[in-house]
């Protein structure tokens, strides 16, 4: 009974200790697909850091501005009407569902999408845009009704962004032809 024991010990403790001598070779997967048109950056989940631009974006040299310009912390959430610069190419990131611009999808998001429909409220056009609002067009009940809907997680309304999981670095070159 102990040569078992002493077994089951020596298997588990093996286990573990390769779980921690040995580095995790899984990369990063993801399952947007970033787009850039017309000056802005869309497909960024909320809670997108600047790790995640750099990732996605592996071959380019990335930097992050928040909405006052200023140079964003590493950890900072990228929010709607943050400048995100690849290669030294600006863009301005509408984060779908981010209307209020703090990288995060809360209950302000859609309670200012209410209230500017209601004429209480101005949101600015990329603020729109992450609303729904085609560029161009007007806010409606449905701009709200999506918001609201994506923050209780019952629709993704990030889905024109969704693409096959994939990692970073498969056959990528971290280059959209958007950049041309």
């Amino acid at each position: 009974m102990n040569i078992i024991k002493t077994f089951a010990f020596v298997l588990v403790a093996a286990t573990l200790l390769s779980a921690v001598i040995m580095p995790s070779s899984a990369a990063e997967t993801f399952d947007f697909s970033p787009e850039t048109k017309s000056g802005k950056i869309y497909g960024f989940p909320v809670e997108s850091t600047e790790k995640t631009v750099e990732l996605v974006y592996y071959n380019a040299v990335v930097d992050i501005l928040d909405r006052e310009g200023k140079v964003a912390s590493d950890t900072a959430k990228i929010g709607t009407g943050f400048t995100v610069k690849l290669n030294s190419i600006s863009y301005a990131a509408v984060v779908m569902g981010d209307v209020d611009g703090d990288g995060e999808l809360t209950v302000y998001d859609y309670i200012n999408v209410k209230r500017a429909y209601l004429g209480s409220l101005s949101l600015n056009a990329l603020s729109l845009e992450a609303a729904g609002v085609v560029p161009g067009g007007r806010l409606s009940p449905i701009n709200y009704i999506m918001v609201k809907r994506a923050y209780f997680g019952t629709y993704d309304i990030n889905r024109d962004y969704r693409c096959e999981p994939y990692e970073v670095g498969n056959n990528d070159s971290g280059w959209t032809p958007g950049w041309v």
